[in-house]
C-alpha cells in the first residue's frame, strides 16, 4: 500500500483522507500548525507535526498531498515539498474520468466529479465533488473548482482560478 502523509488538517483534509483510502493510500497521518485546534477532527488518524516538520517526516514516506483549500498557500506548500517526495494524485472511485484526460500530480478529484474526454487538469488542483468539466476543457495547476461546479466545454481557466460554490461556465469561456 502507498504511504501517504496529508498537508492540512480540516475539513478538506478529512475528506481527502476519505478518498486517499478508498483509492489505495495508507494515511500515515497529517501535518498542520493548527494541529491543537482541529484535534477532534482527527481522532482517527496521527497527527504528526506541523508544516514546518513536513521536511524530515516526507523522507520516509512515500507521498504527500497539500489538503488545504485556499490555492495560494496550497501552492507554497506543494511547490516547496514536491522537491523532497512524490506528490499523490488521488481520485475518489466515484469520479467518472475517461482515459484520455491528462491529471497533474498533486491533485485530487472527489466524489461525484465528471471530467468528459479530453481535459486537462494541472498540478495540485481541486476537483470538488460533484463538479462536472466537459469536454477538452483545461484548468491551470493549483485551481479549485468548487463543489457542484458546471465548466462547459473548451474552457481554458487560468492558474490558481477558483470557482465559487455551483458556479456555471458556460463552453468555450477563456479567462
Amino acid at each position: 500500500m502507498k504511504r501517504l502523509i496529508i498537508i492540512g488538517l480540516g475539513g478538506h483534509g478529512r475528506v481527502v483522507a476519505d478518498a486517499a483510502l478508498i483509492s489505495g493510500y495508507s494515511v500515515a497521518g497529517f501535518l498542520d500548525d493548527r494541529k491543537e485546534q482541529n484535534v477532534g477532527i482527527a481522532k482517527e488518524y496521527k497527527i504528526l507535526g506541523g508544516v514546518s516538520d513536513a521536511k524530515s517526516i516526507l523522507q520516509k514516506n512515500d507521498f504527500f498531498i497539500v489538503a488545504i483549500g485556499n490555492n495560494e498557500i496550497r501552492k507554497g506548500i506543494f511547490e516547496n515539498l514536491a522537491e523532497l517526495a512524490m506528490p499523490a494524485t488521488i481520485i475518489h472511485t466515484s469520479a467518472v474520468i475517461p482515459p484520455d484526460v491528462e491529471i497533474g500530480v498533486g491533485t485530487v478529484v472527489l466524489a461525484n466529479a465528471v471530467i468528459n474526454a479530453g481535459c486537462k487538469i494541472g498540478n495540485n488542483c481541486i476537483i470538488n465533488s460533484l463538479a462536472l468539466v466537459d469536454h477538452e476543457t483545461v484548468i491551470g495547476s493549483h485551481s479549485h473548482i468548487a463543489q457542484g461546479s458546471i465548466i462547459g466545454s473548451n474552457c481554458t481557466l487560468p492558474e490558481m482560478y477558483v470557482t465559487e460554490l455551483g458556479q456555471r461556465l458556460k463552453s468555450r469561456t477563456k479567462i
